[in-house]
């Protein structure tokens, strides 16, 4: 029996109903980071693309890491634009 649990998810392409999933999948006793696109078709339903990511989850904390240096890198190269840090009370 396989269990996922979503974390995130956001269009790719409004138009052609596809959006990127995060989650949490369990399968075969085994969990992972599974992060792909979904699309939905014609008769509505949604379907996984082949194309994806799919890691242990022990890998999760290096992919957070690598991300936010991503994101550093892409901010100092004015690739993308900052998002505000949320102000604390």
């Amino acid at each position: 029996m396989s269990h996922a649990v979503d974390i995130d998810e956001w269009f790719l392409d409004r138009e052609k109903r596809v959006r990127l999933r995060v989650r949490i999948v369990e399968f075969d006793g085994r969990w992972r980071i599974d992060i792909r696109p979904w699309s939905a078709s014609d008769d509505g339903l949604e379907q996984p693309s082949r194309k994806g990511l799919a890691l242990a989850i022990r890998h999760l904390c290096r992919l957070k890491n690598a991300i936010a240096k991503a994101y550093v890198g892409a901010v100092a190269r004015d690739l993308i634009d900052a998002i505000p840090e949320p102000e604390s009370d």
